[in-house]
């Protein structure tokens, strides 16, 4: 399915799955394959949380700081993609980097305590890792990369800055992105793909010892990473736009267009 955006020549299309030559065929859905995960099945059905804890696999990136990684987390996350899309105000911001002021590649949307989450899953979800890792994620915070211009720049999360061992929690939905994580002032970048319910886990001194990115790419399809979080931790910036979800799509049915970047906005 491909949604054509206004004016910008821009496409959101549904995520690919076609990879391997031996087809699925489930009750709800049919796909061939996935380029991230055998586990790609999970992205049909309702939203739900598809693997127990002890599928999770910790990677030690040093003696004190390390990232957990658990592909097909979450199940029906193509739904919850879709759901996360319509119900989420998002947001685009305007900040200063390296002496310029320039806009977010990307969409955003935050949730603090007590605000309603946009589907419950993510309650769920936040409870069920909060117990795993004994910490309370208070705050939800949603990034939409709309196709391979949209990433997110080398950066270390300022809650390092106060925090000496943080948990960042990340579900990824829509198509495969690399995630890459490497130690500050360079070396070896490690390299983790996730998509379709992907969990990945930052802990330890983390945020103190490495920095992560999600680099644009040439072609790629649509992507949410749904972030749970203790703190909001956002550096300053300036509002530019906001686009409720009910605006996102051109009329009432569920493969319709999608205006996710309205003509009036910078390219």
């Amino acid at each position: 399915m491909r949604r054509t955006l206004p004016s910008t020549g821009r496409v959101l299309a549904r995520a690919p799955r076609v990879r391997y030559r031996v087809a699925v065929i489930t009750n709800t859905c049919s796909f061939v394959g996935s380029d991230a995960s055998p586990l790609g099945l999970f992205g049909c059905g309702a939203p739900a949380i598809a693997r127990p804890a002890g599928a999770i696999e910790r990677v030690a990136l040093s003696a004190t700081s390390w990232v957990d990684h658990c592909p097909g987390w979450l199940g029906g996350s193509d739904e919850l993609f879709e759901r996360l899309l319509d119900r989420s105000r998002w947001q685009q911001f305007r900040r200063t980097m390296y002496g310029r002021r320039v806009d977010d590649p990307r969409l955003t949307a935050w949730f603090g305590p007590g605000e309603d989450r946009p589907d419950e899953v993510l309650e769920e979800a936040a409870s069920v890792l909060g117990a795993h890792y004994g910490v309370a994620f208070g705050r939800l915070a949603l990034n939409l990369y709309r196709d391979g211009s949209d990433g997110v720049a080398w950066h270390a999360d300022r809650i390092g800055r106060s925090a000496p061992e943080p948990v960042i929690a990340i579900v990824a939905l829509g198509a495969p992105r690399p995630f890459v994580i490497r130690p500050r002032g360079g070396g070896p970048t490690r390299r983790f793909s996730t998509g379709f319910g992907d969990l990945l886990v930052m802990g330890g001194r983390c945020q103190q010892e490495f920095e992560h990115a999600v680099p644009k790419l040439a072609h790629a399809a649509p992507r949410i990473s749904v972030m749970f979080r203790e703190i909001d931790d956002r550096p300053p910036g300036d509002l530019v736009q906001v686009v409720p979800g009910s605006r996102l799509r051109t009329s009432s049915s569920p493969s319709s267009t999608v205006a996710i970047r309205p003509s009036s906005w910078a390219s």
